[in-house]
């Protein structure tokens, strides 16, 4: 790709407009200074000194953010979010990101999920530690999944394209319920727009909309159709699984770059060299981000794909945070 295509692509994206449905988590940082760390009185035990707070959104958040860096001019979110203090920060953080969040359902009684994330601090880059992660584990009511889906029509007529992260593996707990999963099958059967989902578990029950997974999700989504994958290759799966959901695929296969199926064909697009330290974590969350907002620019399917390899790139130089690419960086690392 010339870097004269890519800023033509880029300078287009200013005038996509792109929902994204799913569960936006609160992404909170402990940064933890070693050098302070006391003794409990009270337990004897060691206590570790928190010298800075940073909240940002995680999860369907994390793409948003990602949209909102490379350019998107309207990221709308379709989501429900708690009646609490994680919810407060988390709608703080997307009007920073200038979401709009008009689609929004308020879930009073349910938790708005969060991960905290402590981080050692330490020269030169910072040691996460356990994890503490609050998610919904019952059922979502039947009425936020009407709210949800009333949302997702009206939101339609509204948008270039749906971006679905289905990333809550609790069965039914999340935004993305089997109700909501088939009002977005349906939308995406009817409509010309864009449908595109990330879906760590569900994707062999996504059809009519192009998936993105890796090759573990794959091979996975095939067993859980009942398809044997003894003895098949990476793109025979790919096919099979694209002629399920007769939309174009995408897999991510990390230093080895992507599998891009469009027809019966796959193309291999190669990953960019990157040196020296990297934290991957985020990495198909800016590929996705820009692999729709490619599309909803005029990019042919392998274009978005050679997009989204250059946003992974840059994001996993990114450490101690979920990154994120901005089309200055995306130009000038093309051009290196």
């Amino acid at each position: 790709m010339k870097v004269t295509r890519l800023k033509q692509i880029l300078k287009n994206i200013e005038k996509v407009r792109i929902a994204v449905v799913g569960d936006y988590f609160l992404d909170k940082y402990l940064l933890i200074d070693p050098t302070l760390k006391e003794i409990s009185m009270e337990t004897g035990l060691p206590t570790r000194q928190v010298v800075q707070v940073r909240c940002q959104p995680g999860a369907a958040g994390t793409v948003s953010a990602n949209l909102n860096a490379i350019g998107v001019g309207n990221i709308i979110a379709i989501t429900a979010i708690g009646d609490d203090g994680a919810g407060y920060e988390l709608q703080r953080g997307l009007r920073k990101l200038d979401i709009n969040m008009d689609f929004c359902v308020e879930m009073p009684g349910r938790y708005t999920p969060a991960y905290t994330k402590p981080v050692l601090l330490s020269p030169g880059s910072g040691q996460e530690l356990e994890r503490l992660d609050v998610r919904n584990r019952t059922r979502t009511p039947v009425e936020i999944e009407d709210k949800l889906i009333e949302n997702v029509n009206n939101c339609l007529v509204q948008v270039d394209a749906v971006l679905i992260m289905d990333q809550v593996e609790e069965h039914n707990c999340g935004v993305v319920t089997d109700r909501v999963r088939n009002c977005l099958n349906d939308s995406a059967a009817s409509s010309e727009k864009i449908f595109y989902v990330d879906s760590r578990k569900y994707i062999s029950n996504y059809r009519n909309m192009i998936v993105k997974c890796n090759n573990h999700e794959l091979l996975a989504a095939l067993q859980d159709m009942g398809q044997s994958t003894a003895g098949i290759s990476l793109e025979q799966a790919a096919l099979f699984f694209r002629n399920h959901t007769d939309r174009p695929l995408y897999i991510t296969r990390g230093e080895e770059g992507m599998l891009l199926l469009v027809e019966d064909d796959a193309t291999h697009i190669p990953a960019f060299k990157v040196e020296g330290e990297i934290d991957i974590v985020g990495a198909g969350d800016s590929a996705s981000s820009a692999i729709v907002s490619s599309l909803c620019a005029g990019a042919s399917f392998e274009e978005a794909g050679i997009i989204a390899n250059l946003a992974a790139s840059i994001t996993i130089k990114k450490l101690g945070t979920t990154g994120t690419a901005s089309p200055e960086e995306l130009t000038q690392y093309l051009q290196q």
